[in-house]
């Protein structure tokens, strides 16, 4: 996976830079098979979102001057204002009402032009999306972090690049899947997965111990001199398993380290919505979770101290 994310890496940099592609024939051999794979159509993809979201010259251009011819109106309305008081004549009035009457149809009208420019840009935005949404539903993937990249960006292209701010059942499904992957294998849709859930759940995740269990381990830090003496050791050490998964009538938190500390234990459905809240205790080392209220389906649980989220998995309830 780091390899592939090196070789993406360096395809964009040449593509960014066709000069250095001229360097040597190894290097203008390997622009043009990433060009023709999964790495270069995903690369097109991530361009072709951003570019989505980013109205043409032209109409970026109409739309700063309507504002600024807007803000203008505006001002000479509010400064209209200081023309008349209570001791006005009634030829003032009649004066300062004809002079705001224009102004305010001057601003109806560029109000009008603005609408019609929005709807515009946001039609020509959704055509773009549309095509882009095609190319990566067309887009053939080999390995695991390219399927991650052409999951995210079909979650992200029916959903915030439409200004859908709500996900569904699936969808969130899918988000948990790849937020909880290791991103060293993951790639980059793994930290882009986060960023979508973080719009409807705060969510902790220990990447040490997600790697860990995909096997893979971080560089070991200097072991601590001195025992666990305050919560920032403690959640740099804790390590939570649950068993049994799928649960049924309960799931048992078995912890490596026992703790006087009352947590906060949290569970959530897979749309995101806390239906559980327990404190707890790892005194003993373990805690019993009923589940047995529980309907069957996927859930998330998530452990807190008093500052912030230590510990965070996702379980199964079969009945």
């Amino acid at each position: 996976p780091l390899k592939w994310q090196n070789e993406k890496a360096l395809y964009e940099k040449l593509k960014d830079n066709t000069d250095l592609i001229e360097t040597g024939t190894e290097v203008e051999a390997f622009f043009e098979a990433k060009q023709n794979s999964p790495t270069g159509a995903l690369s097109s993809i991530e361009e072709a979102k951003t570019q989505a979201l980013i109205p043409e010259i032209a109409e970026a251009n109409n739309l700063s001057q309507l504002l600024t011819i807007k803000e203008q109106l505006t001002a000479q309305l509010i400064a209209a204002d200081t023309l008349v008081d209570s001791t006005a004549t009634q030829q003032e009035m009649d004066s300062w009402q004809t002079v705001t009457s224009g102004i305010s149809q001057s601003i109806a009208t560029v109000n009008t032009q603005l609408t019609q420019l929005y709807q515009t840009i946001d039609a020509a935005r959704l055509q773009q999306v549309e095509q882009v949404t095609a190319a990566n539903t067309s887009t053939a993937v080999n390995v695991q972090i390219e399927d991650n990249l052409k999951l995210l960006n079909d979650i992200y292209l029916s959903t915030v690049a439409l200004d859908v701010d709500t996900f569904t059942a699936n969808q969130l499904t899918d988000l948990y899947y790849l937020a909880f992957q290791c991103p060293l294998s993951g790639g980059q849709a793994v930290y882009r997965a986060r960023s979508l859930l973080a719009l409807v759940i705060d969510t902790f995740y220990n990447d040490r111990e997600i790697c860990a269990a995909a096997g893979i381990a971080y560089k070991k830090e200097q072991e601590a001199t001195s025992i666990l003496k305050d919560t920032a050791m403690l959640f740099d050490k804790i390590r939570i398993s649950t068993l049994p998964n799928p649960a049924n009538a309960y799931l048992l938190l078995q912890s490596n380290i026992a703790s006087d500390e009352t947590f906060t234990l949290k569970v959530y459905d897979n749309m995101g919505r806390t239906i559980k809240e327990e404190r707890v205790s790892l005194a003993t080392k373990r805690f019993k979770l009923e589940t047995q209220a529980l309907p069957s389906g996927l859930y998330f649980l998530k452990l807190f101290n008093s500052a912030q989220a230590m510990y965070s998995t996702k379980f199964n309830v079969q009945h």
